[in-house]
């Protein structure tokens, strides 16, 4: 993998984790102050990955339990670089992403996925590994007319 995508790459995980840090900072006068992310990460030396298997960028060995792919490359890579432990804690759908950074149930997830407005609540996206395009096909000869909401498509 070429060295500066990765450093490149190293420089956005901690800056992710910078940011969700500062999620939990800050309390009303007279509270406890809740113990950040980033805080938590350097006190336990590890981040907590929530994944969604999705072949071949990221795959979970069924008999050891292995994570490969670009994903687990990416991550393993920057753990070792920031010396930080990377633990796979959740397998998780993606429905319910926005939910575990809400209950602080994992740091990051580790894996492909499309930004929407209710996971920008609750987190904060890196820069993308890859693009992944999106077609539409149809059959050639095709001449029905297509709608998208009330505008016809060319």
């Amino acid at each position: 993998m070429n060295k500066n995508f990765v450093a490149f790459l190293l420089i956005v995980l901690v800056a992710a984790v910078f940011f969700l840090a500062g999620k939990h900072a800050s309390t009303p006068s007279g509270t406890v102050a809740k113990e950040s992310t980033y805080e938590r990460v350097l006190r336990t030396g590890e981040i907590r990955c929530a994944y969604a298997p999705n072949p071949p960028t990221l795959i979970k060995d069924p008999n050891t339990g292995i994570m490969s792919g670009i994903f687990s490359d990416v991550m393993n890579e920057a753990g070792q670089r920031l010396g930080l432990k990377i633990v796979w804690a959740e397998e998780v759908d993606y429905g319910t992403i926005a939910e575990g950074f809400s209950t602080d149930r994992y740091d990051a997830f580790c894996a492909t996925v499309w930004p929407t407005a209710e996971r920008s609540r609750v987190a904060s996206f890196t820069v993308p590994l890859y693009y992944s395009p999106v077609g539409i096909f149809v059959r050639s000869g095709d001449h029905r007319k297509q709608f998208y909401g009330d505008t016809p498509l060319p």
